[in-house]
C-alpha cells in the first residue's frame, strides 16, 4: 500500500504524481473487496448486446461487418458468471464507455468503475458495503471530510437514507405512481438534487420509480417502486445499485421494450437470450457499480473527472 506525502501541493505536482495516486487508489479499492472475500473476475469490453438501461447510451462500433458495443457496464457478463458458478461474491475493476449527451466536470465518455455482486442479499446490504468501503478509504487517506465545490460529506460511520417516494409527496403532494416520467425527472433536477447537495452525511437515495431501471426488482408492497439505491457524497452520485430482477419473463419484456425504442426493426437480435435463461439461477442477488474516478476526485479534492486520467 503506497500513500503519497501530504501538503506538497500545487497543481503541477498533483498532475505529476497522479499516475501513482490513481494506481494506489485502485489497489486500495481492490484490496477492500479481496479482504471481504470477493473473487475478482474479468469480462469482455465488447459485446453484440448493448446495455439497455434507460438514460445510458452505448457506443457502437463495426468490426468485420459485425455491429458490436463497448460495454456501459460489465453487468450482463458478471451476472452470467454468477449464475453459472458456485461463487457468491464477485467484483471487477474496469473501464466502461458511454455515449454521453454532454461532457462536463462529472461526465465523460469513458471512466473507471468497480462493480460487485452479492448472492443471498438484497439492496440494503449494498449500503453496508459502501459505508465500509468509505471508512476503509477514509482511514487509509486520513480524510474525514470530502468536498466537491460548495458541498461536503463527513465520513464518520453515520449516513442518511432518503426516500424519493416521500420527497415526491412533499414536493408535489402525490405519490410517484401518479407522476409521469418526464415530470419526475424535471422535479428530480430542479428540487430533489438541490436537497441532496445540502446533505453533510453520505446519503443513500432509495424508492426509485420503475422506469428508472430495467434490471431492478420491484418492491413487494409498492409495485411502482424498485429496490434501487444511489449513494451521493458531497452532492456527487458515486454509486448505484439494486436488488436484481430474476424473473425471466419480466426481464425479457423490459429489454424488448427498450430495444424496440432504440433500434426499431430487428430489435430482438440485441437481446442476450442466454442472460435471460440464466437469471433465475441468481436467486436473491444484489449488485452495484461505484465510479472510481468520482470517488478519487473527492478524496483528492479534484473538480473535473478528466483530472483523474494520467495524461
Amino acid at each position: 500500500m503506497y500513500i503519497l506525502p501530504r501538503n506538497r501541493g500545487e497543481e503541477a505536482l498533483l498532475k505529476e504524481l497522479l499516475p501513482v495516486k490513481k494506481s494506489s487508489f485502485i489497489n486500495n479499492v481492490r484490496n477492500f473487496f479481496l479482504e471481504k472475500g470477493f473473487v475478482e473476475v474479468s469480462t469482455p469490453s465488447l459485446s453484440p448486446y448493448p446495455g439497455l438501461d434507460p438514460n445510458i447510451e452505448p457506443i457502437r462500433i463495426e468490426y468485420s461487418g459485425e455491429i458490436l458495443f463497448l460495454h456501459t457496464s460489465p453487468e450482463l457478463s458478471m451476472k452470467k458468471i454468477l449464475a453459472k458458478s458456485n461463487l457468491t461474491k464477485i467484483f471487477q475493476v474496469c473501464r466502461v464507455f458511454r455515449k454521453e449527451p454532454f461532457i462536463d466536470e462529472l461526465h465523460n465518455i469513458e471512466f473507471d468503475l468497480v462493480e460487485f455482486y452479492v448472492k443471498e442479499e438484497d439492496y440494503r446490504t449494498l449500503i453496508k458495503i459502501a459505508m465500509e468501503l468509505l471508512l476503509f478509504l477514509s482511514e487509509i487517506y486520513g480524510k474525514r471530510e470530502l468536498k466537491y465545490k460548495e458541498s461536503k460529506a463527513i465520513i464518520d460511520g453515520s449516513f442518511e437514507i432518503v426516500s424519493l417516494e416521500e420527497l415526491t409527496k412533499s414536493i408535489l403532494g402525490k405519490s410517484i405512481k401518479d407522476v409521469v416520467e418526464e415530470e419526475f425527472w424535471k422535479i428530480f433536477v430542479t428540487h430533489i438534487e438541490p436537497i441532496i447537495r445540502q446533505k453533510k452525511k453520505p446519503t443513500f437515495v432509495i424508492d426509485w420509480p420503475h422506469f428508472s431501471s430495467i434490471m431492478s426488482r420491484e418492491k413487494n408492497d409498492k409495485k411502482w417502486l424498485i429496490e434501487r439505491v444511489e449513494l451521493f457524497l458531497a452532492g456527487v452520485e458515486v454509486m448505484n445499485g439494486n436488488t436484481e430482477n430474476v424473473d425471466p419473463v419480466k426481464q425479457l419484456n423490459r429489454m424488448l421494450k427498450e430495444a424496440k425504442k432504440r433500434f426499431g426493426e430487428d430489435y430482438e437480435k440485441y437481446i442476450d437470450k442466454e442472460f435471460i435463461e440464466l437469471i433465475p439461477n441468481l436467486g436473491l442477488t444484489s449488485g452495484a457499480a461505484i465510479g472510481v474516478d468520482r470517488l478519487l476526485m473527492l478524496f483528492e479534492g479534484l473538480e473535473n473527472i478528466t483530472s483523474t486520467f494520467n495524461i
